[in-house]
C-alpha cells in the first residue's frame, strides 16, 4: 500500500516526537504540527 506524502509524515512525526518527549503526541499537537482541523487529525 502506497502513502501519500503528507500521510508518510504521520508515523514519522510519531516516532520522533515520542523520542524527543518520551511520550506519544495528543491529537493537539498534531493539529497544530500539520496545520489541520480536528477531525482529519484523527486516525481511525
Amino acid at each position: 500500500m502506497k502513502f501519500t506524502r503528507k500521510q508518510g509524515q504521520y508515523p514519522a512525526f510519531i516516532y520522533n516526537y515520542t523520542k524527543i518527549a518520551g511520550g506519544p503526541p495528543a491529537e493537539a499537537d498534531m493539529q497544530h504540527h500539520f496545520r489541520v482541523t480536528p477531525s482529519s487529525a484523527r486516525v481511525t
